[in-house]
This record gives structure tokens, C-alpha cells and sequence, in this order.
């Protein structure tokens, strides 16, 4: 699996997008600006009566949102973030479109005035990414531009509001037929279903920032500070179109409660340009990565300057043309969980490795290319001592086959061994006991004899070819374990052993390897150190198996000398397994062994 598997980082912002999001931004900018103003001016020159603090928090909601809208699209071309609370902004005049002395602004004012609200959900749903996650918000958010856009359409069909006493409105142009008692029905109903909508769609908001990414929510963050004041005026609101409130509570919510919306794009912007902040992270980094950097470091580091503590960094071996971890294991990064991409950094000879970060993160892609520029000869360095640790692995796993075919030859020559030459022995013992038996005691004496020999010889043939089948692979050791079959193997010395083993299974391949090398520590004491007792201890500790082989022979023993090609092949073994295996063998004092094994 190449490098090329995988798609590259978000291409750089190009100058042709650059120009046009400004060209977008100014636009909006100059629609804000006139329609703030309008909505400013338009109370005194009709001679409304308003109070101008009022007038300044309605205001203020359209200009916090438009002015944001404006510099988020400067800052991120590539995001609709922006736009999305530019429109906001825009949206929530509508309402004030009814000072037009005309009918046509004016239906429209008194139809749409909470057409914000979807694109509102839309906006917070889709931050920071400017996408919507999935298809549940994706239908939520069609939903509720859909039940804006119609619902408050049957009530203007029975409502006129200059028949309600209302001497500056024009007229509704979608009016049908004017009942007070139909509109006020339709109104109840309307106004009922858009309570429970607001709440549940503020619910699944909450869901959808609490389900975020840690990197997400990192972004998220100055948000939540400011939207519960926000959340409060939507379904305050509605809740009024319910209830009788007293006037002095309308006056509240409608004149000053709407501070809690003009506050909630500062926080969306904060989010959005406080990955700003990690250009400074860049370059106190640089200082850690000047000297000698511990393994794993350059993840530590990349992790924390974007922000991103689940960030995955492997790395390319061409020895094997894959990816591997920093200890040289082999990674199948190909399944990328939803919501993170992965991309390839290379290096001046090709691929060098593997970066698998949140999709937030890259809202800021040229945050990311300067991290990596950053660390990238620390990752050059780091994507060595993967490879180096990569063929130890290799090797590792090789030596593993080889014990295991080793291993397994072992036990077919035992099986083949116990199968048939045995059976043959066994078989030609019980024909010639028939013959002694036959031939009886009044038979010829040298026969006789000549028979009692060939019997005896034969049953030692059989002792023997045990003995080697139980040498080669003994097949207690398959049954039962490590335990029975060293307590047997002590049995069966030509000296006392003391044995302390547990009785728990163990994998295959270490209960052979312990096995082995005990065997082999007890013969050599026998045959070589003149040793009057072995003692063999065994005790498993967390994922090791910790063995000790001691005897009170003369000691002396080397794996260069004598016995020594015994002793290497017990290290061997032990070493093909991860393991360790240490000699202690002063002149005069016995013997000590002890080996480390891995049985994880």
C-alpha cells in the first residue's frame, strides 16, 4: 500500500478564491450596512414611537452577525460558515422591511419575521466545518426552512391587521378572508408546533456538540459560553405567541432579550479564528524539537499544536512497502473512521508518512503545512527508528516461524516415532513372548535362553525409543502444560530437582521454549558440574514468565566452552521469543540461569 492511497490535504486557498470571497464579503457588507441604517432611521422619519435603546439591541443583532459573516469569509474562503451568519444577520430585518410604505415589504415583514431561525440551526449544526455532519441534521435543517417558509402563510391568510386597529399597516397581500376568531385558531396551532420545534431542534444541537470530536470541540468552545442567552430569547418567544404575558415582560423579551442573539456571533468568530492562536505554538515548538527528541515526541508535539489529542502518526517502511507504528508494527490505516481524513507527508526520497487527523483540523490547512514543515526532519529521524524497530519485527517474526516449524517437526517426528516404530517394537516384544511361551520348559535351554535375551534387549529398545520420543517432543507437555510435564522431567533425573512451577497454560510456544531450557540446564548439571540438586523456580508476572534454573555444581560454565553450544541454543531460544536470558556460573559456587519470556 503506497502514500498515493490516500488524498492530499486541502489544496491552498487560491488568489481567484481569495478575490472573490472579498468580493462576496464587501457585498454583504454594504447590503448590512445599508440595512442597519435603514432600520435605524426609518422609526424617526415615520415618527414611530421607539425607544432608541431598543432600537440599538435590534440593530446591533443584524450587524454582529453581517460583520462577522464578513470577516470569517475573508478569513476562510473555503467555509460557508461565513455567509451562513451573513445571512443571519440579513434575515433578521426582514422584519423591519414593514416600515416600507408599500404592501409588498410589508406582507413580507409580517410573514417571515423569524426566517433567521433556520439558517440560524443550519449555522450552529454545521460548525465548524460548514458542512451538516449527517443525514438526521440534514433533514432537520430542511425541515425547518421548509415549516418557516409555510407555516405562518395560513395565518396571514385570515389576518388583517388594519382591521385589528393597526392605522399604519398596509395592506396583506395574501389575505383571503379576515377572521379574527380562524387567524387566532391558526396562530395557537402554528405557534405551538414552532415552540416544540425550536426546542427540539436547540436539543439536537446540545447533541451535536456534545457528540463532537475533542478537536471539534476545541473550536466549539467560546460558543457555549453565549448560546444559552440566545436559546432563551428563540423559545421565549415563542412561547409567548401562547401565554398573555404582562406588557412589562413582552417589552423584555422582544426590546431587550435579543442582546443574547448580538453576542452569539462573537463566540462563533472567536472559535473560528482562535486556531489563529496556534501560530505561536508553532514557534515555541520549534524550540523542542532542536535537540534529541524522545520517541513519540513529534506526535505529543503535533497532537497538541493542532489541538487534536486523538491525532494518529505512522510511518512509511519501504522495506515493506506499508506503514508502521513507531515500534515497527505493521498499521492498515485504509478504514479511517467518519469524520477524520488521513494524508500522506512526504520526504525528500518519497513517502514518509501518515497523518490521521479530525476534519476540523482542517479548517486551517496552512496551519497544518507549517506544523508538519516544522517537524519534519524530526519525522524523517522518527520514520528511521520506525523502519530499524520494522525489520526487528520482520526478524522477530521470521525467528517465530522458524522456532514453530521447528517445533512443529518435532512433534510429527514424535507422533511418527510413537505411531510406528514404537508399535513395532511393542508388537515384535508381545510375538516373542508367544515364542518363549510356546516353546515352553521342556524346550531347547539355548533357544530358550537366546529368547529371554532378545526379549530384554528389545523391551531397553523400547525404554530408549521412549526416552528420545520424550526428548524430541514430549507429549505430556501438549496434554497437560508446563507444569506436569517439568514435574515428570524431574521424575525422570538422574538427580534430584526441585520443581515450583504454576499449573496455568501458557502460550505454546513459551511452555516449549521453558521446557527446553530447563531440560537442558538439567543435564548439563548432571553430566557436567557434578551438581547434587536442581532447583527450578517458575512464576508468571503480569506478561512475562519469569524462569530461574540453579544447581550447587562446581560452576565455571561458559557459552564459549564445553557445554557452551548447549547454552547458546537455550539463548537462542529464549531470544527468538523476545526474551531474555542471563548466566551466572562463578568458578565453585554452582550455577544460576534465569530467563525472561514474554507470554502476553
Amino acid at each position: 500500500m503506497d502514500g498515493t492511497a490516500f488524498a492530499a490535504w486541502p489544496a491552498p486557498v487560491t488568489d481567484r478564491q481569495r478575490v472573490r470571497a472579498r468580493w462576496a464579503a464587501a457585498a454583504v457588507a454594504v447590503v448590512g450596512f445599508v440595512g442597519c441604517a435603514l432600520s435605524l432611521a426609518a422609526p424617526p422619519l415615520r415618527g414611530l414611537p421607539m425607544h432608541p435603546g431598543q432600537q440599538l439591541i435590534h440593530v446591533s443583532v443584524a450587524a454582529s452577525y453581517v460583520a462577522a459573516g464578513v470577516v470569517a469569509t475573508v478569513r476562510r474562503p473555503q467555509n460557508v460558515i461565513g455567509l451562513l451568519m451573513a445571512a443571519v444577520g440579513l434575515l433578521w430585518l426582514v422584519q423591519d422591511l414593514g416600515w416600507i410604505p408599500a404592501a409588498l415589504p410589508f406582507t413580507i415583514a409580517i410573514t417571515y419575521p423569524q426566517l433567521y431561525q433556520p439558517v440560524l440551526a443550519h449555522l450552529a449544526l454545521a460548525f465548524p466545518s460548514g458542512r451538516l455532519p449527517g443525514s438526521r441534521e440534514r433533514a432537520v435543517v430542511t425541515a425547518l426552512y421548509v415549516w418557516t417558509l409555510v407555516s405562518n402563510v395560513g395565518y396571514q391568510l385570515f389576518d388583517d391587521p388594519r382591521a385589528s386597529g393597526c392605522t399604519g399597516c398596509q395592506r396583506n397581500l395574501l389575505l383571503v378572508d379576515s377572521s379574527a376568531a380562524t387567524s387566532g385558531v391558526v396562530s395557537t396551532v402554528t405557534t405551538a408546533i414552532s415552540l416544540v420545534v425550536a426546542v427540539a431542534t436547540i436539543l439536537l444541537i446540545v447533541r451535536h456538540w456534545g457528540r463532537a470530536t475533542r478537536a471539534a470541540q476545541y473550536v466549539m468552545s467560546p460558543v457555549l459560553w453565549v448560546v444559552v442567552p440566545a436559546a432563551l430569547y428563540i423559545v421565549t418567544e415563542q412561547a409567548l405567541g401562547l401565554w398573555t404575558a404582562p406588557a412589562t415582560l413582552q417589552r423584555a423579551v422582544y426590546n431587550y432579550l435579543p442582546i443574547g442573539l448580538a453576542v452569539l456571533p462573537i463566540g462563533f468568530l472567536v472559535g473560528l479564528l482562535r486556531t489563529r492562536l496556534a501560530y505561536a505554538d508553532v514557534a515555541a515548538s520549534a524550540f523542542e524539537l532542536a535537540g534529541p527528541v524522545a520517541p513519540g515526541r513529534v506526535r505529543e508535539i503535533l497532537a497538541r499544536t493542532l489541538h487534536d489529542p486523538d491525532l494518529e502518526l505512522v510511518y512509511w517502511s519501504p522495506s515493506i512497502e506499508s506503514y508502521v507504528d513507531l515500534d515497527g508494527r505493521p498499521q492498515d490505516p485504509a478504514n479511517i473512521p467518519a469524520g477524520r481524513s488521513a494524508s500522506p507527508i512526504s520526504g525528500e526520497s518519497g513517502p514518509l508518512a501518515l497523518l490521521v487527523v479530525d476534519d476540523a483540523v482542517l479548517q486551517e490547512p496552512d496551519l497544518v503545512r507549517a506544523v508538519v514543515a516544522m517537524t519534519r526532519l524530526a519525522l524523517e529521524n522518527e520514520r528511521l527508528q520506525a523502519e530499524v524497530r520494522s525489520q526487528l519485527v520482520q526478524l522477530r517474526s521470521a525467528t517465530n516461524r522458524l522456532v514453530d516449524a521447528g517445533r512443529q517437526a518435532r512433534q510429527r517426528i514424535e507422533r511418527d516415532l510413537h505411531d510406528g516404530a514404537q508399535q513395532r517394537l511393542l508388537a515384535l516384544s508381545i510375538d516373542l513372548g508367544r515364542a518363549q511361551r510356546r516353546l515352553g520348559r521342556d524346550g531347547d535351554p539355548e533357544l530358550r535362553e537366546f529368547l529371554g535375551q532378545a526379549s530384554k534387549d528389545l523391551q531397553e529398545a523400547i525404554t530408549e525409543l521412549r526416552e528420545l520420543a520424550r526428548g524430541i517432543h514430549p507429549m505430556l507437555l501438549t496434554q497437560e502444560g508446563l507444569g506436569s510435564a517439568l514435574h515428570a522431567l524431574a521424575e525422570r533425573a538422574p538427580l534430584p530437582v526441585a520443581v515450583a512451577a504454576p499449573t496455568q497454560r501458557f502460550p505454546e510456544a513459551v511452555e516449549f521454549a521453558t521446557y527446553y531450557l530447563v531440560s537442558e540446564a538439567v543435564t548439563n548439571a548432571a553430566r557436567h558440574s557434578d551438581a547434587r540438586q536442581v532447583v527450578v523456580r517458575i512464576q508468571a508476572e503480569a506478561d512475562w514468565l519469569e524462569v530461574e534454573v540453579v544447581d550447587d555444581g562446581v560452576g565455571g560454565a561458559e557459552p564459549a566452552r564445553g557445554r557452551g553450544a548447549g547454552l547458546q541454543s537455550m539463548r537462542d531460544r529464549v531470544t527468538a521469543l523476545g526474551g531474555v536470558m542471563t548466566l551466572a556460573s562463578p568458578a565453585g559456587a554452582g550455577t544460576r540461569i534465569n530467563a525472561r519470556l514474554p507470554c502476553a
